[in-house]
């Protein structure tokens, strides 16, 4: 089974890092940026499962809202907190960058579950993904409230050359946060000076930085719980899941 693996946490922040009534308070804005190199012999196409709490379930904080605490997108609670960027070397054809939002594909009574686009990789080839939050939309800095925790998955949705047997395609990835600081009362400043940053790296659901993703020549059998999922959230077709049987089964 497989062809799917946890990844790691994501988190996106745009948020006073100190009390607003101290003169030293910033505001932090967090994004997630994930690599990925294509460490086998042919071209790989990958895609990402995002699962995020509902805080319709979880509750809010006084004076936050649902946008708040969740990825909202164009069709999706509406107007998008967040851009997908995808780049390998900013160029034409499948080397371009690709500024997107996620898909919101359904729910379960715990979560909110999201898709990325697909993304084909030639063999040697080094990406970039990043889920950022949406500055295009001025009221997330001057109503900075947005704090959104999710975790993502890659799957291997397609191979250039199919084996006929099961087998490993490896992978190399790496995660990490990024934080901007701006000032509180000032975000949109042009002075560098009153700019700083700061990365993170994130430790790896599986521990390591190369991976092994099995792929099957033959479909996962879908489980009831993942088929019902579908069903109930109009995900069609249902093997759309498929590649992300072996993450989301225990989630659905």
């Amino acid at each position: 089974m497989s062809k799917s693996i946890r990844v790691s946490t994501v988190e996106n922040l745009v948020k006073p890092i100190a009390d607003p009534s101290v003169p030293f308070v910033r505001t932090v804005i967090d994004g997630y940026f994930l690599n990925i190199t294509n460490l086998w012999s042919n071209t790989i196409v990958v895609r990402w499962l995002v699962v995020c709490a509902r805080p319709d379930v979880a509750g809010q904080a006084p004076g936050e809202v649902i946008n708040d605490r969740t990825y909202t997108t164009s069709a999706f609670l509406a107007p998008a907190n967040h851009n997908v960027i995808w780049d390998i070397t900013g160029g034409p054809s499948f080397g371009q960058t690709d500024v997107s939002e996620l898909q919101y594909i359904g729910r379960s009574e715990c979560n909110y579950f999201y898709l990325t686009r697909a993304y084909k990789m030639c063999r040697g080839w080094t990406a970039q993904l990043a889920v950022l939050p949406f500055l295009g939309n001025p009221n997330i800095l001057l109503n900075p409230k947005l704090e959104i925790r999710s975790h993502i998955s890659l799957a291997i949705t397609d191979l250039g050359a199919p084996p006929t047997v099961n087998t490993q395609i490896p992978v190399l990835l790496s995660a990490e946060q990024r934080g901007t600081f701006v000032p509180y009362n000032n975000p949109f400043t042009t002075n560098v000076a009153e700019v700083s940053q700061l990365n993170t790296s994130l430790s790896l659901g599986s521990g390591q930085a190369e991976n092994n993703i099995l792929w099957t020549p033959t479909p996962n059998p879908i489980p009831a719980n993942v088929s019902a999922f579908a069903t109930s959230n109009g995900i069609v077709p249902p093997s759309t899941l498929e590649p992300f049987v072996d993450v989301i089964r225990n989630l659905v």
